[in-house]
């Protein structure tokens, strides 16, 4: 077994995990400011010690790095509060933040990395008055591989400081599992490890009153979500290079050996093999298990054909999983909130929810692991009309009463508009003679998002690129049709147009009768503010496409007539090449 503690560096990942020795007591500091809320400053000074051994990146040490943040819990006044480092130098950092004045002499803990669902408990034993401070955090089961280390911000710290004391001394509560690929394995994009044992999802440190910490084996049994099971996987669906790669896990003493391990490559196939040795896999703090190299002799014959490689996109209603090989598998849900699986068929059905899909299969006594990393701000939403269930609100959109017609309808055919109450008039001959004049029908069609928290509406600036696609209706007389994409987001205060995109617009497209329309959200500046500035926005009133001024010269003014226009999509893309590719663009 090999000792170490994890943490980010410079340049990239080394690796180091040791027990952090307890430090001088050292006074709270001088009030130095306040915030709006009347809270008080605080810096606590943090450290990593010295790793005792540095195996995996010879000369390299352990750094605090610019961006660091750590969740701090008093054990009066105050619940979870990110604090953020300053001062950095390698190994120390200052991190400050904010508590209120009853806290400022408390006892303090400190888990890295801050998360909002970080928490604290505290009970008390009714029969002895002990009291046991818990701090819960999550170690995630997807996790972004890292050659020669693992991805920032997964390797989970705790520290604890007596009444008063200003230094926070972390310690490390995980354990690795190291593997290899070989460089005959150029298509490997995921490594998926599964055990007896819960390897990944909500974790409990639990500190007794004289500080000291424990991790006993009912941490886990509280009803969240905990994972059997946990992925390593390249960005993008990329092959990982040849080299060692490091898993986060938690700690585990009582498992033996016996572990799946599913490979998915770049084509999207599937294959797994179950490695069995006759010892104890030492999973505890400051460990490192070596499941040595991969094998792709080892693996069954059996394969999954089509994995998803890379992210999956948001408000895909079903993906069918399809196989070949020897034996007839059985699939399960690993996380059914999230999607549920056909036990015979491998029909996976999503219920809308963001995070990581996780459908479980078994054949011939192996278990295989296919994941669904679903992104925020990665649609790929296919409109139905004829159904009932549609993440979207179809209106005219007309409020004026002397002109509002029939709303939109859902038919089986397709969805169907009305023209307004009032007909228009187009006067071509003189204002004597109207022989030429046309009277024509307008028509209207709001399509809107309804940003539930069922079908919800992000933008991921690395999916820039927003994509509508929908029937082509053509303009039989005059005045060309007026295409608006509107927004109102939840945080920033950005609202109003998109880009006003009519029939003759930048990104306008028709492919086999379709119109592809296309903004850049990246390029796009909405009430003076660019969604570009914005990592993630989420859209919390209005996201919507208005197409109006349709018009249509046949239908005079048969105010009942119906017009066909049909919606078939919502999507996003990281650049405008991949969008073109999808719907097959070649100008």
């Amino acid at each position: 077994m090999e000792g170490i503690i994890m943490k980010k560096v410079n340049i990239f990942f080394t690796a180091a995990l040791v027990l952090v020795a307890s430090c001088a007591k050292e006074e709270v500091p001088a009030v130095l400011d306040k915030n709006d809320a009347g809270q008080t400053t605080i810096t606590f000074t943090a450290d990593l010690e010295t790793p005792t051994k540095t195996s995996l990146v010879e000369g390299k040490k352990v750094y605090w790095t610019e961006g660091d943040c750590i969740s701090v819990f008093g054990d009066v006044a105050l619940t979870n509060t990110s604090f953020s480092a300053s001062e950095i130098n390698n190994e120390k950092a200052s991190f400050t933040g904010y508590v209120t004045d009853e806290a400022t002499d408390a006892a303090y803990y400190a888990v890295y990395p801050y998360k909002e669902s970080n928490k604290i408990e505290v009970k008390t034993d009714g029969e002895t008055g002990a009291v046991t401070t818990i701090l819960t955090t999550d170690i995630p089961y997807y996790q972004k591989a890292v050659k020669g280390g693992f991805d920032t911000d997964l390797n989970v710290m705790v520290a604890k400081t007596t009444p008063g004391e200003q230094h926070l001394s972390f310690k490390n509560v995980c354990s690795l599992i190291k593997f290899t690929i070989p460089e005959s394995l150029t298509n490997v994009v995921s490594v998926g490890i599964s055990s007896r044992e819960i390897l990944s999802g909500r974790v409990r440190m639990e500190f007794s009153e004289d500080g000291a910490y424990a991790m006993n084996s009912e941490n886990n049994n509280t009803g969240t979500t905990n994972y059997k099971e946990v992925t390593l996987a390249s960005e993008n669906g990329t092959a990982l290079e040849s080299g060692d790669y490091y898993v986060v896990v938690r700690p585990n003493t009582n498992t033996y050996s016996l572990f799946h391990i599913t490979v998915t490559m770049t084509d999207g196939t599937v294959q797994a093999f179950k490695m069995k040795e006759n010892k104890q896999a030492i999973m505890a703090e400051n460990n490192i298990y070596n499941l040595g190299t991969i094998n792709m002799e080892k693996m069954t014959q059996f394969k999954i054909t089509n994995a998803p490689v890379g992210d999956f996109p948001m408000g895909v209603a079903t993906y069918q999983l399809t196989w070949e090989g020897d034996g007839t598998p059985t699939f399960s849900p690993r996380t059914s909130d999230i999607a549920t699986v056909d036990k015979n068929t491998g029909l996976v059905t999503f219920t809308g929810k963001i995070g990581k899909a996780i459908v479980g299969v078994n054949c011939a006594g192996v278990d295989y692991r296919v994941a669904f990393n679903i992104t925020k701000g990665y649609y790929r939403e296919e409109y139905d009309a004829a159904s009932g269930s549609n993440p979207w609100l179809i209106s005219n959109g007309w409020s004026n009463s002397s002109h509002k017609a029939k709303d939109p309808e859902f038919t089986a055919a397709g969805l169907k508009i009305y023209p307004l109450l009032t007909a228009k008039t187009d006067k071509k001959g003189t204002e004597d003679d109207t022989s030429d004049d046309v009277v024509y029908n307008t028509y209207r069609c709001d399509m809107k998002k309804t940003c539930s928290e069922t079908y919800p509406a992000y933008m991921n600036i690395e999916y820039p690129i927003v994509c509508f696609c929908l029937e082509d209706v053509k303009d039989t007389y005059g005045v060309s049709r007026n295409i608006t994409f509107d927004v109102v987001e939840k945080d920033h205060g950005i609202g109003g147009a998109v880009q006003s995109n009519n029939v003759d617009g930048k990104y306008k497209y028709l492919v086999d009768g379709k119109r592809i329309l296309i903004y850049d959200l990246s390029e796009q500046t909405i009430g003076g503010k660019s969604l570009g500035d914005y990592g993630m926005i989420e859209f919390q009133k209005t996201f919507q496409l208005k197409y109006a001024d349709i018009n249509d010269s046949t239908k005079k003014t048969d105010f009942t007539a119906d017009l066909s226009l049909n919606f078939y999509g919502y999507y996003t893309f990281r650049t405008l090449e991949e969008a073109k590719a999808y719907f097959g663009i070649t100008d």
